[in-house]
């Protein structure tokens, strides 16, 4: 965020590196000569960033749009026999106008798309009425809560800053956050015996899902009822629901908390700034520099080369560069023989 929102504040604490950051800075500022120009390292590294960046998430949306337009097609040919049911289910909810459910072969695990109107998709399996009261009642949570948004800003959080390892660990960490944060709000009211009946119909999915690998309509951007790839992640699932407490508002407090703390660490790292810190190399000699012995050589390739009393010191893309106590150094243009 730091990048977007790029601001000093007054009475922030400076923590100069000596060691590290120098040598990093350093690094960064190196030029590279190509043919014809000269480019410094960062700006090499931050092109790779943008375009990985980008290639991913286009990569995703283009993922999302064969998604939409494949599960367009499935419509058609969906199971009809239940949609009494759905529509029951629905009306109960006072949802009817907003979701709509389909039911279809393809479907590995129940999910919902959509975020002003939403469409429920159920895999066409053995299920029990209630079992279908509860994934629907599960993936409406998805839709009044607005997931599929969270999600959205955690996939892009994770393609901006690709090359971390933590982002792509907090996405994960993220999906599975959201499943249990839905699953305690389905199951608010239950007792502990439709609590059992509730965790049962997922285990309905993931074993039909075992036995059927045929079915292939998933993608990890959405919410998803029962992932076969999070088995491992269930268990815990299953421990938090049976053993889960209801208090009051708690789901309102923790949100707000979250949003609270975010925005805590946020504003504070206005405040503890780290530079690179550097000594002078002069050993307090001091260069008396002129015309003669001190001054600034325009390359044929737009850069410059910058001596001090006859010594080359370093090379620069734009006299804007330059520092500030050299300005008014001559330039000369390199003769070409």
């Amino acid at each position: 965020m730091r990048l977007i929102f790029n601001f000093e504040v007054p009475g922030s604490i400076i923590v100069r590196s000596k060691t590290i950051f120098p040598k990093v800075y350093d690094l960064l500022r190196k030029p590279l000569y190509l043919e014809g120009f000269s480019i410094k390292v960062f700006q090499v590294l931050v092109f790779i960033w943008i375009t990985v960046g980008l290639i991913l998430a286009i990569n995703n949306i283009f993922k999302y749009m064969a998604f939409k337009r494949s599960l367009k097609r499935l419509e058609e040919g969906r199971n009809r026999e239940n949609e009494e049911i759905f529509n029951r289910i629905l009306r109960q909810k006072e949802m009817n106008k907003k979701i709509q459910v389909i039911q279809h072969d393809k479907i590995s695990s129940p999910f919902i798309l959509g975020i002003l109107k939403g469409k429920i998709y159920i895999p066409n399996i053995e299920l029990l009425e209630e079992d279908l009261e509860y994934i629907i009642l599960h993936e409406i949570n998805h839709f009044l809560d607005k997931d599929a948004l969270k999600k959205v800003l955690i996939q892009s959080i994770k393609y901006i800053f690709w090359w971390n390892p933590f982002a792509h660990l907090f996405a994960n960490n993220f999906n599975h956050i959201l499943e249990i944060q839905c699953d305690l709000k389905t199951t608010v009211n239950f007792e502990k015996e439709e609590k059992t009946k509730y965790l049962e119909s997922i285990t309905k999915i993931i074993s039909q899902n075992v036995n059927n690998r045929t079915r292939n309509f998933k993608l990890d951007s959405v919410p998803n009822f029962a992932r076969i790839k999070e088995i491992t992640s269930l268990k815990q699932r299953f421990l938090i629901v049976l053993n889960y407490k209801h208090k009051r508002n708690i789901f309102k407090v923790f949100n707000i908390g979250l949003y609270a703390l975010a925005l805590v660490l946020f504003i504070s790292s206005y405040f503890i700034i780290i530079q690179p810190h550097y000594e002078p190399t002069d050993n307090g000699v001091y260069i008396d520099m002129d015309a003669d012995n001190s001054f600034i050589l325009e390359k044929p390739i737009g850069s410059y080369d910058v001596y001090i009393d006859n010594k080359f010191k370093y090379n620069i893309e734009k006299l804007e560069d330059l520092d500030e106590k050299l300005s008014d150094l001559p330039i000369y243009k390199e003769d070409i023989d």
